[in-house]
């Protein structure tokens, strides 16, 4: 909404000035990263304030990180490459939209009982193992993957 076009466009000032420009990578990566944690707090709210915070906060830097994505590109890549590696990144990120909400229902159905077998999901509940959660195991991924990526840049910040 109205904070991810205000995310969109305050990042495209910041990140164009001369100063900042340089590190546009490590800052990208520094709000991938903020974002995985923001996913990770979501469930845990029981306040609606502090929830819409963390969703209006969600909503600003997305914004940012949607804008850069081409720039970024063409950073790392070069204009000559732009079209093809733009469509690699989102084919890519496809995926994760094909197939998370589908494993995110499976899971939950799975610990609440819905259409697997009770003997199961009991013996888990009795030996007492908290379950993992799905969304911040996705998120660290995704910056894990970013980082992966662009592991030849970041070596390049560190020796500058």
């Amino acid at each position: 909404g109205a904070l991810e076009t205000l995310g969109s466009i305050l990042s495209g000032i910041i990140l164009d000035h001369p100063v900042v420009k340089p590190h546009r990578l490590l800052i990208y990566n520094i709000v991938l990263f903020v974002l995985g944690i923001l996913t990770v707090i979501i469930p845990f709210l029981s306040v609606f304030g502090w929830l819409l915070f963390v969703c209006g906060m969600y909503g600003f830097l997305l914004g940012s990180c949607l804008a850069q994505k081409a720039t970024l590109v063409v950073d790392i890549l070069g204009v000559e490459h732009l079209v093809s590696s733009l469509g690699l990144l989102v084919c890519f990120q496809g995926f994760g939209v094909l197939f998370g909400p589908p494993l995110s229902g499976m899971y939950y159905r799975f610990w609440k009982g819905e259409g697997v077998d009770q003997e199961k999901v009991s013996a888990y509940k009795k030996r007492k193992k908290r379950p993992w959660y799905p969304p911040p195991l996705l998120a660290m991924s995704r910056c894990i993957i970013h980082l992966i990526a662009n592991w030849q840049y970041i070596q390049k910040l560190a020796y500058m």
